[in-house]
């Protein structure tokens, strides 16, 4: 920048603030000064920058483009898994050039209308196991979980949510392991009715 009284220590803020780490530049005997920094990490829209000498105060306006993360990509358990006790769940890490992230997972039901059933913001890991306070009910695939997950990154852009993985947990009753009961009991009655037909026979033949 130009204009300014020469050998005047510079303000330069950001969005009213001052930019941390920046040293204060010094304007040359040419009324010019030089100054390099790194955009401070804010959400989409423009800025203004200010620069001042005290006496002479010039603004310029900068824009920032709205980056959002990528989507995390689900990785375990796999969709119509049958899961116990505390259960690990596991993403792939997104890959965000611009700044970090953090991750935001949910367990719900219902697609359509989601109800929140266990929800962790800010994780750092691209993983989450269940702890002994995190307990679910039983649920089967007439009423599954689903578990998902977003991308958040320092300036509070969020990524779109993960696909939704279908879960159920606890024991689950097979269906076929019903039928081989009701068979085993008709089998049982038949051999019961069998033995108590031929009981009566001896008692009165």
């Amino acid at each position: 920048g130009s204009g300014f009284w020469p050998d005047k220590t510079l303000v330069v803020e950001w969005g009213g603030e001052e930019i941390p780490g920046l040293s204060a530049p010094i304007v040359d005997s040419n009324g010019s000064f030089s100054a390099v920094f790194e955009v401070p990490v804010s959400t989409w829209g423009e800025y203004i920058i200010s620069v001042s000498d005290g006496v002479i105060s010039k603004e310029l306006t900068f824009s920032v483009k709205q980056t959002i993360p990528p989507s995390p990509v689900p990785v375990a358990p796999v969709g119509g898994t049958k899961i116990s006790g505390h259960p690990h769940f596991e993403w792939e890490a997104v890959s965000y050039p611009y700044m970090d992230v953090t991750y935001e997972f949910q367990i719900i039901k219902n697609l359509a209308e989601p109800e929140l059933v266990i929800g962790k913001p800010e994780l750092e890991e691209n993983s989450y196991t269940l702890d002994k306070n995190e307990e679910l009910e039983k649920a089967g695939p007439d009423n599954p979980y689903y578990w998902r997950v977003r991308a958040l990154d320092e300036a509070g852009n969020t990524s779109p949510w993960s696909e939704a993985r279908e879960f159920y947990y606890g024991f689950i009753w097979p269906s076929w392991l019903t039928w081989v009961l009701v068979g085993l009991g008709v089998l049982i009655i038949g051999v019961v009715v069998y033995i108590f037909r031929w009981r009566i026979v001896d008692l009165f033949y």
